[in-house]
């Protein structure tokens, strides 16, 4: 699908970062900027013009993913809070932390699509008030949100990787799964 990934790093602030962007190229209708080691992606403001592509990028530490999109399935950014980040800028969560999910659905396609559902995989044993959220019709190149709460067991006997996982789907259409890996950590005594 026509588009295009940039990757940068370090921007403490705000600021604008032109492109070179070939007149053959299709012409995106929507950015998205990642920063950091999060998955949540922010629409970016854009213009093209003189054979440029020039967005408004959000300030970022190391790195930042640029996503310039044109015609693509649907996308899911993530956005947790109720734990730090840590060791490769992944959630630390130990037992009896509640975590709360924002889950964007965006339509980067010029198709309506209609209601649909984003479906949550945690790690067995880990609580989540819902398995699924419903999402209603996502416009051309809009978005929607959903929230879900996911709880760790009450015990962790050793510090591990656990997925929590996120899909969308409506009808044909179907999102890659959005994975947000967290160190699972016991409590210190």
């Amino acid at each position: 699908r026509p588009g295009a990934t940039a990757r940068y790093r370090g921007c403490p602030a705000s600021r604008g970062l032109a492109l070179r962007w070939p007149d053959s190229a299709p012409k995106p209708k929507l950015v998205l900027a990642c920063t950091g080691s999060s998955r949540r992606m922010e629409q970016a403001p854009f213009e093209i013009k003189e054979g440029k592509l020039t967005v408004t990028m959000p300030g970022f530490d190391t790195h930042a993913t640029l996503l310039a999109l044109t015609n693509s399935d649907p996308l899911i950014s993530l956005e947790f809070s109720g734990a730090p980040r840590a060791i490769a800028g992944l959630l630390e969560v130990k037992p009896n932390t509640r975590l709360k999910i924002k889950a964007t659905v965006w339509n980067p396609s010029p198709r309506k699509l209609a209601a649909g559902v984003v479906k949550l995989y945690a790690a067995p044993g880990w609580y989540a008030n819902a398995g699924e959220a419903k999402v209603e019709s996502i416009d051309a190149y809009g978005s929607r949100e959903v929230g879900f709460e996911v709880v760790p067991p009450a015990l962790c006997a050793q510090r591990t990787l656990r997925p929590i996982v996120l899909k969308y789907e409506s009808g044909k259409a179907t999102s890659t799964p959005a994975t947000e890996m967290v160190w699972w950590t016991g409590a210190q005594p």
